[in-house]
């Protein structure tokens, strides 16, 4: 019986609408012309006209484009464009961040240049406009390797996600909430295109973000503060935005308030914004900030140490020597001394460092010492991390240095402007820093056999090298020709004085070096601490070593080919006649040209890079000024 029936067509279904309107009396209502687009609904003359035989014309509202920025592409139009006509998405904005280089934006800048946030009406809006928009990035762009994040399509997950709301309704706050998951509320989408980063997020789920908070210019910040929220929210700030102090009582360590330090007048009933602690930390107000803020949060902990920091470096040198004294009291009053976290002794170490730059006599090296020993009995090991800044700490040290801060200048912790201040040798004051990081050394590995400990810094990582080179050398006298200063010189230095290294340790080092990693051309790295070693050794003016260690270098390089003996030679040819030929020993200069130039032609240099014939220009100056030699060169 059922093979018997026949599908219902359009034209069937529609001669049998014509019998039942001509049976009800609507004949002539069918027969009647069609209304023109100008009318609004046929209602308007037939009142008793049926709805579905009414008609209305629907007038196409006119598409509202955002502002978008100046320069932005024609793509990021398009898009824009077909968010709102076909999408459906509402309230659009984009946000060109690659205009803030100025100010410091969020980590987005790195991702891409243009932020573009949309409304949804709801999550199965959202879903089906995220999948709509791959689709359309494909066959418009054919840009198959757009990336979508948030799309919840699976049936299983959704299936997951359902038992997961099952067992957290069972529970009691705030398990009970619903975080992550309520599906497609935020779709995010890597278009790939022009370095376009969209987001579509429903109407609830873009006001608990805030996103535009993050990426809009600092004058339009104001347009985007929201008030403290009182409900749980899984936003990243939540846990400091919803933070309420039961006390207020000002914590301000017996320090009287500095004159110059800017004045916040704005009074706070609950505890400010994330945004508004980072905000009084970088202008400095260490004293503000501890007004109001829970000294048992280790992040906003950090925030009052490092606002302390941020206070004292922006001093002209005799301020910050007068105000030195309550700071510390300040901030030593502040510091988890019994619960500190590693991230808080490193604050307490960045602060300590600028005490005993800008005053060694008050605030001597044993300082900088005592945190880190003080870092150890507390139960931290010391890294490879705090290795690197005791270095760097022995090194700028005008207490270890015999130097001390001009008292004419402005301190900078970037650029101290020290000045000598006796006639202690080189050598001594050498030995004297080497001796304290190995003790450090010591401290930080104490498994480490004995003997000498700079025997086992192969282990280390290779950026620990240079600071050891730094203390066997002199880069800070006059003399010395950093690689800086060697690309800055346009000609030769006439009758330069030979600066000194300290012989033992640097040649400690070296053997250590050829033990341990001896390929010097392994990596940018190693080529970098190549350089540096043949600049302290030409710099001496010890020419023999120089081309002692640049001959080892090739013989210690690998091979091209695993089954072939030859090795390309990769060496920086360019930088050694620079180095050469600045320096100006005219009788060096020779002996290079007549046996290393050869070398160098013989091992497939091209002499004709523009880096090599500028060098060689000037290291033919100072070996035949006259110009009677080296014709072949020439």
């Amino acid at each position: 019986m059922l093979r018997n029936l026949k599908p219902v067509t359009a034209f069937a279904l529609k001669r049998s609408l014509l019998s039942i309107r001509q049976v009800s009396g609507t004949q002539s209502v069918l027969r009647s012309p069609v209304r023109n687009s100008s009318s609004i609904s046929s209602a308007d003359e037939e009142p008793n006209l049926p709805w579905y035989l009414r008609t209305e014309t629907k007038v196409a509202k006119p598409i509202e484009m955002p502002e978008l920025p100046e320069s932005s592409p024609q793509k990021l139009h398009e898009l824009v464009k077909y968010f709102i006509k076909d999408l459906g998405i509402e309230d659009i904005k984009v946000f060109d961040l690659s205009m803030n280089e100025e100010e410091e934006v969020d980590g987005s800048k790195f991702l891409g240049k243009y932020m573009v946030i949309g409304t949804g009406k709801s999550n199965k809006h959202l879903a089906k406009a995220g999948t709509e928009m791959m689709n359309f990035l494909k066959h418009k762009y054919g840009t198959p390797s757009s990336n979508i994040e948030g799309l919840v399509k699976d049936t299983l997950l959704i299936r997951q996600q359902k038992r997961l709301k099952r067992k957290g309704g069972k529970l009691s706050s705030p398990q009970s909430n619903d975080f992550g998951v309520s599906a497609n509320s935020w779709i995010m989408i890597d278009t790939n295109i022009d370095d376009i980063y969209v987001h579509f997020l429903t109407e609830k789920r873009r006001k608990e973000l805030n996103l535009e908070y993050l990426w809009c210019s600092a004058e339009d910040r104001p347009l985007y503060h929201q008030e403290v929220a009182t409900t749980q929210s899984d936003d990243i700030f939540s846990g400091i935005r919803n933070y309420h102090t039961s006390s207020r009582t000002s914590r301000t360590y017996g320090v009287s308030r500095p004159q110059h330090l800017p004045s916040f007048t704005r009074s706070y009933s609950t505890t400010p914004s994330i945004n508004e602690l980072v905000h009084l930390s970088e202008s400095g107000s260490y004293q503000e900030i501890s007004k109001f803020t829970n000294h048992n949060d280790p992040e906003v902990t950090q925030l009052i140490l490092l606002s302390h920091i941020n206070f004292f470096q922006n001093l002209p040198l005799n301020k910050a020597i007068a105000h030195a004294d309550e700071l510390y009291k300040s901030f030593e009053a502040a510091f988890p001394a019994f619960d500190a976290s590693s991230d808080h002794w490193k604050i307490r170490y960045l602060f300590l460092d600028m005490l005993h730059k800008v005053d060694k006599s008050r605030w001597s090296f044993s300082i900088i010492e005592n945190n880190f020993y003080g870092k150890s009995s507390h139960g931290h090991r010391l890294t490879e991390e705090d290795l690197k800044y005791f270095i760097k700490s022995v090194i700028e040290s005008p207490e270890l240095s015999n130097r001390y801060l001009d008292p004419n200048s402005n301190y900078d912790q970037h650029s101290t402007p020290f000045k000598d201040e006796g006639s202690e040798s080189f050598v001594n004051i050498s030995n004297n820093k080497l001796g304290k990081i190995a003790k450090f050394i010591q401290l930080c590995y104490p498994d480490l056999p004995e003997g000498n400990v700079f025997n086992h810094f192969e282990s280390w990582d290779s950026t620990v090298l240079p600071l050891l080179l730094t203390v066997v050398s002199q880069t800070t006298h006059e003399n010395f020709i950093t690689p800086v200063k060697l690309s800055e010189l346009s000609s030769p230095i006439a009758n330069h004085k030979p600066v000194p290294y300290n012989k033992t340790h640097l040649d400690t080092l070296l053997e250590v070096i050829r033990v341990s990693q001896p390929n010097f051309l392994l990596n940018d790295e190693t080529r970098m601490n190549f350089i540096f070693i043949l600049t302290i050794l030409a710099n001496a003016h010890e020419w023999e070593q120089v081309y002692k260690l640049w001959d080892a270098a090739l013989e210690n390089s690998v091979p091209k080919n695993s089954g072939s003996t030859f090795k390309p030679d990769t060496r920086p040819w360019a930088y050694l006649i620079d180095l050469v030929a600045k320096i100006g020993d005219p009788a060096n200069a020779r002996v290079f040209l007549q046996k290393r130039w050869p070398q160098m032609i013989h091992n497939g240099i091209d002499a004709t890079d523009p880096k090599i014939g500028t060098a060689t220009a000037v290291l033919l100056e100072v070996a035949d000024p006259e110009n009677v030699l080296f014709k072949n060169v020439k």
